[in-house]
């Protein structure tokens, strides 16, 4: 029996809620939130945990989300509404707060209110950042918010047994500064505490059975203080080191949280490409009073008692602009200017109305977008363009330092179509036009699976899309936004003010599958394994999958600056086993009603074995694999399978060779 091994393409479907990580059978798989949610931060509160994450120049900022399980998340407020007392967050002729605003937030509850701070990165000549704080009884808010002179870098605010309050700080050399029980001031000189060797920022402070520690991360790696003293010495530890699914890219930077029946957990973020910063929970095992982080990919769920968890999580919504505000998963590029934008005036449809001339989309002002989802995603637009006037820019795209988008461009009294990318220093281009024959039109966004790239198309009746330009790239660039692309709403006047867009729709398109149930005849791909036997061994590797070149270590900047958006790359998360006996394991694969084959892509030199449960199970397929290029390998299985089993499969590479799997399925 022959068979075609498909390309890994896009299934997809309507959603308004996002894709939980809960597999459904008491487990989850990492990443907890496959999105950019960086600088972790967690608590407890009762038996509700709420997560917080840092969005510099998004307004309002800091997005707050709730769970009950630790596993189902959904967002439930903002820690920060605006930054007023700053003109550059108005996209104004003072400039812009790009890659600035809150770095690092910190969450705490004390004395039945919530507590955030965050360090907000001023760039002046006169001081570098300042220190912002927000009070509230409610997630949900309102905020009682104070700015505190300061330069406080990467802030851990700590209540203290006896009243005091602290915040640790500091990059490489860790400070601490007490402040009034008012929070409203600093009442000490910052006294250094740890000088650490390994880039040592974003700390949470803790204090455990009578001991202090400070949670940071140094170099890629989890790094852990402690001391009897809230001023030291302090001791140190590397807690944990580890890639998981995304080779070369290590944790980064998170908090502890415990539960009420012991456990204790935490929540990383880690570099993960084009998807920016994306979060992991972790088991934690204390070793002679040291939180060991424990790297894992699937796991059993958080004994939370007997607590009900969240419905399935909703970070990720398509919204029909319906409700009487902008719901809790849109953010906007710098402060809105709220006499440009409106629910009320056309009810059920977003009207976005120039009131401020530009020739950028990063100067635009109302600029409307959420977080993209991994590993794949799209989004779909209906827009009315019968108001616009002449020079007015209006679309939907993917917003970053490297933006691009598709867009209705209003010129010498008609409308066209055109692709439109954009990149610092370089302006924009506008390509792949075509006249618009009608002022309602539906426009599409689509990422390739795992691929670093988008696709553009548009439809006149909201069923057929045609497709419109060519395949762009997709970056996350670190030192510009700090920030992974956003799907995004915009509409500009490059001539005049006063034009307006009505949008009716914003869709998102979601990945179907949704756990590590791999179903039968679909591609499993390598990077969703559930565990693995040599985890810091793999490699990163860029695959010509039909496209481009294959590297093996590729400089993200320097990829970026040949021209990002002109090579569409495509990403490939590959193991490779380099010793007899490595092995990668699937816990839940549909075999169907009686599979007869199953097929791998892979490259290299050696055997590889299929085998049922784990490592040790029975050998059910086997085959060798020889070939510099990924190639599909048929293994027929010795006996039909049905039904649900793990699987794993075992490696065997030759002498001084390796053997990587790209993907497999099961037929």
């Amino acid at each position: 029996m022959k068979y075609t091994l498909p390309l890994m393409g896009l299934v997809l479907l309507f959603a308004h809620s996002g894709i939980a990580r809960d597999n459904g059978d008491g487990t989850y798989s990492n990443p907890m939130i496959f999105a950019d949610y960086p600088d972790s931060e967690v608590i407890r509160v009762g038996t509700d945990y709420y997560y917080l994450s840092s969005t510099f120049h998004w307004i309002p900022g800091n997005p707050i989300l709730h769970s009950k399980d630790l596993v189902n998340w959904k967002p439930v407020g903002h820690t920060i509404p605006d930054y007023k007392w700053d003109p550059r967050y108005d996209l104004g002729e003072h400039g812009s707060g790009y890659g600035h605003g809150s770095w690092a937030p910190t969450l705490r509850y004390h004395n039945g209110a919530f507590y955030s701070a965050c360090y907000v990165w001023t760039d002046s000549r006169d001081k570098k950042g300042q220190f912002y704080l927000s009070r509230f009884k409610s997630v949900e808010g309102p905020w009682e918010t104070n700015l505190i002179d300061e330069h406080l870098y990467d802030p851990a605010l700590f209540f203290d047994d006896d009243g005091r309050v602290y915040v640790f700080h500091g990059q490489n050399e860790i400070y601490v500064t007490e402040l009034d029980q008012y929070l409203t001031k600093v009442i000490t000189p910052a006294k250094l505490v740890y000088r650490g060797r390994n880039y040592f920022e974003g700390a949470h402070a803790y204090k455990i059975n009578g001991m202090y520690y400070l949670f940071c991360t140094g170099t890629g790696q989890q790094q852990c203080l402690r001391s009897k003293n809230i001023e030291g010495p302090y001791e140190h530890k590397t807690v944990c080191v580890a890639d998981l699914n995304f080779p070369n890219s290590y944790l980064h930077q998170g908090g502890l949280v415990d539960t009420p029946s012991g456990e204790w957990w935490a929540i990383i973020f880690q570099d993960h490409g084009k998807h920016g910063r994306i979060p992991f929970l972790l088991p934690v095992e204390w070793e002679d009073g040291w939180p060991m982080v424990q790297p894992v990919m699937t796991h059993k769920k958080p004994d939370v008692g007997n607590v009900p968890s969240n419905t399935e999580g909703q970070i990720w919504r398509s919204d029909d602009f319906s409700a009487p505000k902008l719901g809790l998963q849109w953010q906007w590029n710098h402060h809105p200017d709220n006499a440009g934008w409106s629910l009320t005036e056309r009810p059920g449809w977003l009207r976005l109305r120039t009131t401020y001339k530009t020739d950028v989309l990063r100067n635009a002002r109302n600029t409307l977008a959420q977080q993209m989802m991994g590993p794949d995603s799209g989004a779909i637009a209906k827009f009315d363009a019968s108001e616009m006037k002449d020079g007015d820019v209006a679309g939907l795209g993917l917003f970053s330092a490297y933006s691009s988008s598709i867009a209705v461009v209003a010129k010498d009294g008609k409308k066209h179509l055109a692709v439109i990318t954009e990149m610092p220093r370089r302006g924009l281009t506008e390509a792949a036009t075509e006249p618009l024959a009608t002022d309602t039109i539906w426009m599409r966004a689509e990422m390739p699976y795992l691929e670093y790239a988008v696709n553009y198309s548009y439809s006149t009746d909201g069923k057929t899309f045609k497709p419109l330009g060519e395949k762009l790239g997709v970056s996350f660039e670190f030192f510009w936004d700090w920030l992974a692309p956003r799907y995004c709403l915009y509409n500009y006047a490059t001539q005049e003010t006063g034009g307006h867009v009505d949008i009716d729709s914003f869709e998102y398109i979601l990945p179907k599958q949704k756990t590590n149930l791999h179903a039968f005849g679909d591609p499993i791909d390598a990077m969703f394994y559930d565990e693995i036997s040599n985890p810091l061994e793999r490699t990163f590797r860029w695959v010509d999958d039909g496209m481009e070149n294959i590297f093996l270590h590729v400089d993200r900047i320097s990829i970026i600056a040949k021209g990002w958006h002109e090579r569409p790359y495509a990403w490939t998360g590959a193991y490779e086993a380099k010793k007899p006996g490595n092995w990668i394991k699937f816990n839940r694969v549909d075999f169907g009603k009686r599979a007869k084959v199953m097929g791998i892509r892979a490259m290299g030199k050696g055997t590889v074995f299929i085998r049922l449960t784990d490592e040790n199970g029975p050998v059910v397929a086997e085959g060798g694999v020889s070939s510099d290029e990924l190639a599909t390998v048929e293994l027929k299985l010795e006996k039909r399978i049905n039904g649900v089993h793990p699987i794993t499969v075992v490696f065997t590479p030759e002498d001084q060779q390796s053997v990587v799997l790209r993907e497999l399925i099961v037929q």
